[in-house]
């Protein structure tokens, strides 16, 4: 397997962490930086949020003070459907005593970045609060919804063409037959002139099927 290098600088001093991955051949780097406070860490959201980037990030908590653990977690935390450290090139994190209140907060002021609900943790303990970014370009997490969200076009296209097709399909089966219906119209209950429509159809069928019920509970009685 690959590896993955995860540089984690704290500030007291600075760690070095090797897991194997499936990434790409190439040997992926994440670099790992504690800052001093949130407000620093605000700083990294207004950084990355440009005109085109300004959804690119991903947005996590751990709950416990263990810095330990911390740094356990970071070799299988997950961004969307990928590995945080395969997915961006930088984390950015603070240790915080009220991690789902900090977390909402940043989520008021930045949005949800490539996340679909809110972050929500089990308490509103101390722990640590990170944030995902990329450096010099768009992360692959960014990729990997652009391609999803194309397929999805795609689909809408050649639905939308399908349905197009029909239409067009019935208007010319109209057309042909006598009593041809407008052309910026569209009535289900059209048909051609001495035909019946499905409506009168339920009707007549009602109506047989209730002359018959009658005409059994009468010979019931007799």
């Amino acid at each position: 397997k690959n590896t993955t290098v995860i540089h984690v600088s704290t500030v007291a001093s600075v760690l070095e962490l090797t897991m194997a991955s499936g990434a790409d051949d190439a040997e992926v780097e994440l670099e790992c930086v504690e800052l001093e406070s949130l407000e620093r860490l605000r700083d990294v959201f207004r950084d990355n949020n440009t005109e085109t980037n300004n959804k690119d990030f991903w947005l996590s908590s751990i709950l416990g003070a263990d810095e330990e653990i911390m740094v356990q977690r970071l070799q299988t935390m997950r961004a969307g459907n990928r590995l945080a450290a395969e997915a961006f090139s930088h984390c950015y994190y603070v240790r915080s005593e009220h991690i789902q209140t900090d977390t909402d907060a940043l989520t008021d002021d930045f949005g949800l970045g490539h996340r679909q609900n809110r972050l929500i943790a089990s308490t509103d303990g101390a722990g640590f609060v990170f944030v995902f970014v990329s450096s010099g370009g768009f992360s692959k997490l960014y990729y990997d919804a652009l391609a999803a969200a194309t397929a999805k076009q795609n689909v809408g296209k050649r639905k939308g063409k399908s349905v197009r097709d029909a239409v067009e399909k019935l208007k010319k089966k109209r057309s042909a037959t006598s009593g041809k219906q407008p052309e910026d119209q569209i009535d289900e209950n059209w048909v051609p002139k001495g035909d019946t429509t499905l409506a009168e159809l339920a009707r007549k069928t009602e109506k047989t099927r209730k002359l018959a019920a009658k005409k059994s509970d009468e010979s019931a009685g007799k």
